[in-house]
């Protein structure tokens, strides 16, 4: 029973070439459903009979066991394909002779194959591939496609009682028809390949196959992006206008749907904060403006009627601007902030609400003397002030302490949101190119700016953060002040593009971001290479700032080199 168990709990590890998926059992669902197919105990072991290695060398050969299976030194290898081009005699005789393998084919398959040898070459149309794959592998077991398939009656009704499910959004598995309309194929790669979820609370599971069986099939079932997709805005104002309508100021829709894997408090539906990364926008806007008509039966309400929307104190009521809006916020992922009025995660969360908030607590993946500064605009920022370094800078939150404020309070606080960007390893100061050891001289506000200070070979250096807007972006400004001695270089991210810079000498190289996100660095006195830097002199502060737009284009960049505060 205990081996059964470790087989249904992974049988890809034991036999990764086979059709038999990981179905994402825990350890006590295997250990059950292995008592159950052997029905009890499996009784006391005995030495089973020798046999003779000769001849089961013989049969392995005779059998062709090693067509398929690898193993021995056998050299007795069968023919390869490329060897019967053109056979129709052998196994593909309706009575093949001793020896040979006996397929239990039909008339229509046998023919198959022989016009496979005939010509190599020659493919099957796409949704002939489609279904046969969708059938080599069951998936029509659950699922609907083409109006064949799902999950049968007699499976069905128990399961539904079982679940207690009072919609078929919580207990049927969705329907693969028109997903080429629907869901976007890196989605459905990322369900296919690396488990993705978009209803993990569902007690009915995905099995798990491997990459060799579904390679290519998300392709076959959503087909490629469509450049006739609706322009999602890149205004932050639009996003905020989402953020009012997905929240208790507009459609309330936080009720029922998680939002960055803060689970809703009444009838779960999909996290809003990976809307994007799934479903098309033109979607998206179809199922917001009429859902029933989408999905008949769906628990979720129609919020624009005839054209108009309910929530007429938002954008003035326009339809259309408030689906742009709600794209446009829904763009930004789990960066986002949560819609308004949304509860915190629990009441360790701290958030900057009014005023920057500075922590000093142990960060994940940081020396443990380090500091987190917050935002009210929800961008905040890890320094390592032990290394004397940036950390990296996270969207949509601040600090939940629930470790530290908890029990033991052991291990680091979590991180509230997402990280945009990571900085570049070892002290961010520079001189000559070289880096620079620095100490960690204290804090301070003055207003809404936050200054840390550094000794640099004895000279005081400042960096001050604040944030600052622009239509299209939250920018992180970081101002650089050296007391005195030579100039002072200050390392920010690690490069992604090539520097642009404009007519009057402002500098914008891309940073490797995490993700979706698009972070620009930008400075009148960058330092280009592969860790970008800007340079400080004494007397001359420098100053830069961290751009996150939620989408980068030509003229995002652009808009980088003109901006001013």
């Amino acid at each position: 029973p205990s081996q059964l168990a470790d087989y249904l709990r992974d049988p890809l590890r034991h036999h990764p070439h086979g059709l038999m998926p990981d179905l994402q059992l825990s350890r006590r669902d295997a250990e059950a459903l292995a008592g159950w197919l052997l029905g009890g105990s499996a009784g006391p072991s005995e030495e089973p009979p020798r046999g003779d290695a000769a001849r089961g060398a013989e049969l392995v050969r005779t059998r062709r066991c090693n067509a398929c299976h690898d193993g021995g030194d056998l050299t007795d290898q069968p023919p390869r394909l490329s060897a019967l081009t053109g056979a129709t005699s052998g196994c593909l005789e309706d009575q093949p002779p001793s020896g040979l393998p006996r397929y239990r084919w039909d008339a229509a398959s046998r023919r198959s194959v022989i016009a496979f040898l005939k010509d190599p070459t020659a493919t099957e149309p796409e949704e002939v591939e489609l279904e046969r794959r969708l059938t080599q592998l069951r998936c029509v077991s659950c699922h609907e496609h083409n109006g064949a398939g799902g999950m049968a009656e007699h499976v069905r009704t128990p399961f539904h009682a079982a679940t207690q499910a009072d919609s078929a959004d919580h207990a049927d598995a969705p329907t693969l028809t028109g997903l080429d309309s629907k869901l976007r194929p890196d989605w459905v790669d990322d369900v296919l390949l690396h488990k993705a979820r978009s209803r993990p609370y569902m007690k009915l599971r995905m099995p798990h196959y491997p990459a060799k069986l579904t390679g290519g099939l998300a392709r076959l079932l959503a087909g490629e992006d469509e450049e006739t997709e609706p322009v999602v805005s890149t205004q932050l104002k639009d996003a905020e206008h989402g953020r009012q309508l997905l929240g208790f100021t507009g459609f309330s829709c936080v009720i029922c749907h998680d939002f960055a894997g803060r689970p809703a408090n009444g009838s779960r539906a999909p996290d809003l904060a990976d809307s994007h990364r799934r479903l098309r926008p033109a979607f998206l806007q179809k199922w917001l403006t009429d859902p029933s008509a989408v999905q008949p039966g769906t628990r979720m309400p129609t919020y624009f009627q005839g054209g108009k929307s309910s929530a007429t104190h938002i954008l003035n009521g326009d339809a259309d601007a408030q689906l742009r809006a709600i794209t446009s916020y829904l763009a930004q992922g789990r960066r986002a902030s949560p819609p308004v009025g949304m509860g915190l995660l629990t009441d360790t969360v701290v958030h900057a609400t009014v005023h920057p908030v500075v922590m000093r607590t142990i960060l994940p993946g940081l020396d443990p003397r380090s500091i987190a500064v917050g935002f009210p605009e929800e961008l905040s920022v890890a320094l390592d002030v032990a290394e004397a370094r940036l950390g990296y800078v996270w969207q949509g939150g601040f600090l939940n302490l629930r470790r530290k404020w908890t029990g033991r309070g052991n291990g680091p606080s979590d991180l509230v949101g997402a990280k945009i960007i990571d900085g570049p390893e070892g002290t961010m100061f520079r001189r000559g190119g070289e880096p620079s050891s620095a100490e960690f001289a204290g804090y301070r506000f003055d207003g809404d700016v936050v200054a840390v200070d550094f000794s640099v070979a004895g000279a005081l250096v400042t960096l001050s953060l604040d944030v600052v807007r622009s239509d299209v972006a939250l920018g992180l400004r970081l101002r650089v002040a050296i007391s005195e001695g030579e100039p002072i270089e200050v390392a920010l991210g690690r490069r992604a593009g090539d520097m642009v810079t404009g007519d009057d000498g402002m500098a914008v190289v891309q940073l490797a971001a995490h993700g979706d996100a698009t972070c620009l660095l930008r400075s009148s006195t960058l330092v280009d290479d592969a860790t970008p830097r800007v340079r400080a002199t004494a007397g001359e502060a420098a100053e830069a700032i961290l751009w996150f737009p939620t989408a980068l284009t030509d003229d995002v960049v652009q808009a980088t080199l003109r901006w001013r505060e």
